[in-house]
């Protein structure tokens, strides 16, 4: 008897701990962030490798609890290190009221497998929260000055010609339509762009008579503008830093809007991918392509696409893919610096170069994929034992009192088993034959 009561207690400590163990996990999938929001859906996303800062980009349908501006949206993550569900920067990059939207979510860390956020919304009262600047690595709609943005380094330091602000039309002239001017722009952005980067803009150039282009610079080593404090003029883009008019090489990499044919370029008017790691002019090529849109005054967009894991880049002019490029020169110089900006440049010839409507953020051909779950009320949630404000002791208390009924019932199981009268012995005699059988059967199933 002794021995079915320890059991007994065994089984109950046993039952108490699941109950517990069970009741924190309800916490984590149950605990309703805000009680002003009365609806959240689950985003399952599953990732290849390990990332931290990571943006991604969500479709949200519309739901008829939302709001019909998407302004009651918010995402949270749970922290385990605080143990508390948080929200999480996001931005809304476009939208149509009650149709759909575009959603940037800045997710802390995602581990190798599955991992977790949620969608909460139904809250008419609440005002947006989208905010790009907390979301991306780096964004810039040059609304206001853009000073603190950038490191900028001029060839003349003419700040009414060279990396200028345009407060009235909300843009950024890289240079005007001057002859001689120089201007390299670095973003300070922030996080890290180890695994890749996806990088959009819109440009402009034109006003002149054609001359040099712009080059959107990447993994570039900003020391030399550092130390020499200018930049160099002409058809090098402002790719490499000066020096008392000696040429100073900056290595990285560069995707170039090139508008004059100097004796070192494919084409005229082209957009090509060039490195600067032994000389600094971009004489070097892989994967042009030769266009008049890079000098015609008219807007235009642009979207880079780079994998630092699989050395992958992907250049995209007015949503068109004009240049698929892996290997050669990424996969020879490998992504060690971190400058990321805009170099643009006139010499004897010279057009406006101008910028507007800057995202960066980190990307990687191992992109993480995402599922949107189901609508989970607050009323369901807290009927199924969820809490609002990072509660769960009603589930560890019913947990323990389902181990405490589980173990009284055993013990009533037990004594109504020991006053059962005994049964007879019943006696089977082997023969010889019999005995041998089992033996064989035994040994022929080991």
């Amino acid at each position: 008897m002794n021995g079915k009561i320890i059991a007994i207690v065994v089984i109950a400590v046993l039952l108490g701990s699941m109950g517990a163990s069970l009741a924190h996990g309800e916490v984590k999938a149950d605990t309703w962030w805000n009680s002003a929001w009365k609806y959240k859906r689950a985003i399952t996303i599953s990732s290849q490798e390990v990332l931290n800062g990571y943006q991604l980009s969500l479709n949200i349908s519309y739901n008829g609890h939302m709001r019909a501006d998407f302004g009651d949206l918010r995402f949270t993550y749970y922290n385990t290190s605080a143990g508390a569900e948080e929200s999480i920067p996001y931005w809304i990059e476009s939208k149509v009221n009650g149709a759909w939207a575009r959603v940037w979510v800045k997710v802390p860390h995602l581990n190798v497998g599955a991992n977790t956020v949620y969608m909460y919304y139904g809250n008419p009262g609440a005002g947006s929260e989208s905010n790009p600047d907390t979301t991306m690595s780096f964004y810039e709609n040059f609304s206001s000055n853009p000073d603190n943005k950038f490191w900028i380094y001029r060839y003349n330091n003419d700040t009414a010609n060279e990396g200028v602000w345009n407060s009235e039309n909300g843009n950024f002239y890289l240079t005007t339509s001057e002859y001689r001017m120089g201007c390299m722009a670095f973003m300070k952005y922030h996080g890290s762009m180890a695994h890749g980067f996806y990088v959009h803009f819109r440009y402009m150039i034109g006003g002149g008579d054609g001359a040099d282009g712009i080059a959107f610079a990447f993994y570039k080593d900003m020391r030399p503008y550092e130390i020499y404090k200018r930049v160099t003029s002409g058809g090098d883009l402002a790719l490499s830093a000066n020096s008392d008019g000696s040429m100073q090489i900056s290595p990285g990499y560069a995707v170039e809007l090139d508008t004059y044919l100097n004796n070192f370029d494919p084409y005229r008017d082209y957009v090509g991918i060039t490195d600067t790691f032994s000389t600094p002019l971009p004489s070097a090529h892989y994967g042009t392509y030769e266009t008049n849109k890079v000098d015609d005054g008219h807007w235009h967009s642009m979207d880079i696409y780079f994998s630092a894991d699989t050395s992958h880049i992907c250049v995209f002019l007015d949503n068109e893919k004009i240049i698929d490029l892996t290997g050669v020169p990424f996969a020879k110089y490998g992504c060690n610096y971190t400058g990321f900006g805009f170099g643009g440049a006139t010499g004897d010839s010279d057009d406006n170069h101008i910028i507007d409507d800057v995202i960066l953020t980190e990307y990687t051909d191992k992109k993480p994929t995402y599922i949107l779950g189901k609508e989970v009320s607050q009323k369901a949630s807290e009927s199924a034992g969820g809490s609002t404000a990072g509660g769960g002791l009603g589930n560890y208390m019913w947990y323990i009192i389902i181990g405490v009924v589980a173990a009284a019932v055993t013990l009533v199981v037990l004594l109504l088993l020991r006053r059962r009268p005994p049964q007879a012995h019943i006696t089977q005699n082997y023969s010889q034959e019999n005995y041998e059988n089992m033996q064989g059967d035994n040994y022929s199933n080991r």
